[in-house]
């Protein structure tokens, strides 16, 4: 990001591409889209501050985007004048831009790209089972399948059966572990895991002049919501 930030300072106008990927091989989004999106609005302001927006291109693409997309996210880019390059996949970078599968290039002056999440290559190598998608396979305690005593949770482990849209690092990363720790001390006190966790999502995006809280969950009730437990609305 720093290489990026400094190339971007070093710009008076240009091309920029920001882009993500994700993994969805394990049935869940193995991925950084909030970032990237986040990436793309602050690019946004941050030209807008040095009084030089009119002078440059910002692209958004992801091949995880569908053509047409629409949505809260996607109205948000519009509204900087951001342009979507919805399905588009490179799979080359090249001086000066990147290229297709077909071959066919497209300049660009910077490009900023997240590509999809798999566990660390130290996994492949170890006696640990690993899932389609390359992470460490687990069941829904966070227990690894197959070694009783060993646990995962975070971006280097999968989840058990599940829904498409929850990811696996950060907030909801915290939660698993959560779990995983509270089944590990049970199974050390000879007991049985029993500690499941909620399936859940939520960020915040942060536009530097605006911002907007993402959140979805298995049941339906927003998370945090405890957090205002004996709270008067007024």
């Amino acid at each position: 990001m720093d290489v990026f930030v400094k190339k971007l300072e070093s710009l008076s106008a240009g091309i920029i591409y920001v882009g993500y990927k994700i993994n969805r091989m394990d049935g869940f989004v193995a991925g950084r889209p909030g970032p990237m999106y986040e990436c793309a609005c602050l690019l946004d302001y941050a030209l807008r501050e040095r009084g030089v927006r009119n002078n440059f291109e910002i692209h958004f693409f992801s091949p995880d985007r569908s053509p047409g997309e629409k949505g809260a996210i996607t109205d948000r880019l519009r509204e900087r004048g951001i342009i979507l390059d919805d399905g588009y996949a490179p799979v080359e970078f090249l001086d000066g831009g990147m290229a297709d599968k077909d071959g066919r290039f497209r300049k660009a002056d910077l490009v900023l790209y997240s590509p999809e999440i798999t566990g660390p290559s130290l996994v492949q190598k170890s006696c640990l089972p690993v899932s389609i998608g390359g992470h460490i396979d687990v069941d829904k305690y966070g227990q690894v399948k197959g070694l009783p005593h060993v646990f995962a949770a975070g971006d280097c482990a999968n989840h058990e059966n599940p829904p498409p849209w929850v990811p696996h690092q950060a907030h909801m990363a915290q939660l698993r572990a959560s779990a995983a720790a509270k089944n590990m001390k049970a199974i050390l006190n000879g007991k049985r895991s029993t500690n499941l966790y909620r399936q859940e999502l939520s960020c915040i995006l942060d536009m530097q002049n605006d911002a907007m809280w993402l959140y979805r969950s298995e049941d339906g009730r927003p998370p945090f919501r405890n957090i205002f437990r004996g709270v008067r609305r007024i």
